[in-house]
């Protein structure tokens, strides 16, 4: 993660985030918005609130701020995500709930990962 205060930026944080087939980073809230940019045509089942949905790649998705979010790789490759905050600080706060392991999010995953 490239914290923008610790390279001279007043308002931005950009990160490479490196997640493996079936990887999912815990769910969490942030004080400011959120954009995730996969660049590949990869498929990711996301969480935000108690919305869950597949994106294929290539595909921005924003993430207000303080909405419980998470991600989940449904792709046989590791998923190179980017991720931007318009603040010069990386703070989050790691929720308790894992939003993938529900029969609808099984179900959504498993379609997905057979429409290929």
């Amino acid at each position: 993660m490239m914290e923008g205060q610790r390279h001279g930026y007043k308002n931005l944080t950009i990160g490479v985030t490196y997640t493996a087939p079936g990887g999912a980073p815990p769910r969490r809230t942030h004080m400011g918005e959120e954009s995730h940019v996969l660049s590949k045509g990869q498929k990711a089942l996301y969480a935000l609130n108690d919305s869950i949905f597949v994106l294929e790649g290539p595909y921005t998705v924003n993430i207000p701020p303080m909405v419980p979010h998470s991600f989940q790789n449904l792709d046989d490759k590791v998923a190179e995500l980017v991720v931007i905050f318009p603040t010069n600080v990386w703070e989050y706060e790691v929720l308790d709930h894992f939003p993938f392991s529900t029969p609808k999010a099984k179900a959504l995953a498993d379609s997905a990962r057979a429409a290929k």
